[in-house]
């Protein structure tokens, strides 16, 4: 009893130094971005000289969050990536943008601060991924911390790119995609899909998953079913689904199919044109 006492203390101390490892390893970001996050707060011009992109995505999304979570454009095609991590950030924006009217200062001390929470994310993640794969805290730990001083990495969670958010995403998605190899489950199926989407969304990240999550759920369901299901079962459950499910999508492509022929069609097959002219 006394040797099991002392085994139960012991793992109770290294769980303790191993999660106080993970609390230091996710300040690195944390502590990196703080003191550039009011970094040429004083004049525009003077964010443009510090980082002409950070300057040029400002612009892009001048006047938008006043206008509301709805409003779509016009952007400057040039200068924009997806909307996900700026949408994200009008979670704050759009409420102050429609009390006080739009101000740089306020959507650039949001833009880094997200962007620097969302870098602690992205290394509890990549931590959670890691010992998923090989089974160890103290791996995980250090793969996690070496990603965390990364430069690149570390200039991501210093400015307003949606990097950090995209990487967050896409190790969510892996994880999602190992566990799925260890059972299939509807519900992980779901998540992968959903994340995968999101990077995609926030930076095109997420397109090599619309081959790797079917790829990965086919497998994990034909490996070991879902629920005590076969993998025929699952697959005759799904057909019968589907069988609704993909004339409807075919409608609705078909339409979104003729309606953007007739736009294209509208600017002389010209997407410069059809882009701008949103």
């Amino acid at each position: 009893a006394l040797m099991e006492t002392r085994a139960s203390v012991l793992g109770s101390r290294e769980r303790v130094v191993r999660g106080l490892l993970l609390a230091v390893v996710m300040m690195i970001p944390l502590a990196y971005s703080a003191p550039l996050i009011g970094l040429g707060l004083e004049d525009i011009n003077a964010v443009r000289h510090l980082d002409e992109g950070e300057y040029a995505i400002l612009d892009a999304w001048g006047g938008v969050y006043p206008q509301g979570p709805l409003y779509a454009g016009p952007f400057k095609i040039n200068h924009i990536y997806p909307k996900a991590f700026y949408n994200l950030a009008g979670l704050f924006l759009y409420p102050y943008s429609a009390l006080h009217g739009e101000d740089f200062r306020a959507v650039l001390v949001v833009w880094r601060s997200l962007n620097a929470v969302l870098g602690a994310g992205v290394v509890l993640l990549l931590f959670l991924l890691v010992r998923q794969v090989f089974g160890s805290d103290l791996v995980a730990v250090g793969a996690a911390a070496l990603f965390a001083v990364t430069p690149e990495f570390l200039e991501w969670v210093a400015n307003v790119r949606p990097n950090p958010l995209e990487q967050l995403l896409i190790f969510a998605t892996l994880l999602a995609c190992v566990r799925l190899c260890r059972g299939f489950s509807y519900g992980l199926f779901l998540v992968a899909s959903l994340t995968g989407a999101l990077a995609f969304a926030t930076k095109y990240g997420g397109v090599p998953f619309l081959l790797v999550v079917p790829a990965v759920a086919l497998y994990a369901a034909w490996r070991g079913g879902a629920g005590g299901e076969s993998f025929s079962d699952v697959v005759r459950g799904q057909a019968r689904v589907l069988r609704w499910i993909l004339p409807a999508i075919a409608v609705a492509g078909a339409l979104g199919l003729a309606a953007y022929v007739w736009v294209f069609s509208k600017y002389g097959f010209d997407g410069v044109s059809l882009f701008t002219g949103i």
